[in-house]
């Protein structure tokens, strides 16, 4: 029976050297220890341990590797983001220097300019997002189907269902909020500087 998997559900060959495996249930919810199942199988000769720990381990070690450089790598790409938001606004209040000088004397309000600009930024990061997010949603899609009857010991079929598709969604588009207000914000604030030095 333990055989199953790899020889399938025929009786093997009796002349096939086959080792001598031995199927412990576990009564407790914790798991055993390798020096536990050692101490309990030491009466018997021959005895091998094959314990999967190590290997749980370095595969843990890898995923919060994966995890820390994913995050590394979204902040990175937000501090990136306001760095260009600042850039463009800066770009966009220089262009537009002279009206913003004639609207800066006829008494026009710092926050009223900063927020007129910052919102024109904002307009086009909520266009980014919504196209990034199109993107994302297609590739996952795309993912999905290509890896469908895929189904491994050591990797399941990967289907999502309709919820799971639904909060990678959700937590996409809060993210591309909170990206769009980050450029609001360092485009807001980065005119008010620019207007504090024309005075």
């Amino acid at each position: 029976m333990l055989l199953s998997p790899w020889l399938g559900s025929a009786t093997p060959p009796a002349d096939l050297p086959l080792p001598a495996l031995v199927d412990v249930e576990l009564t407790g919810k914790s798991p055993a220890s390798k020096e536990a199942l050692a101490r309990a199988a030491a009466g018997v000769p021959g005895v091998m341990m094959d314990d999967h720990a190590a290997f749980e381990s370095a595969l843990f070690r890898t995923a919060r590797g994966f995890q820390f450089t994913a995050l590394s790598v979204l902040v990175l790409g937000f501090a990136a983001l306001i760095l260009t938001a600042a850039f463009a606004a800066e770009a966009h209040f220089r262009i537009n220097q002279d009206t913003i000088e004639i609207l800066h004397l006829i008494g026009a309000r710092d926050d009223a300019i900063a927020r007129h600009m910052g919102l024109a930024v904002l307009r086009l990061s909520l266009g980014a997002a919504g196209a990034a997010l199109m993107a994302a949603l297609l590739t996952v899609g795309a993912l999905q189907l290509c890896m469908q009857g895929l189904d491994l010991s050591f990797f399941p079929n990967f289907a999502m269902g309709f919820w799971g598709f639904f909060g990678i969604a959700f937590e996409w588009i809060l993210a591309g909020m909170l990206a769009a207000a980050l450029c609001f914000l360092a485009a807001h604030r980065t005119v008010l500087r620019a207007l504090q030095r024309m005075i």
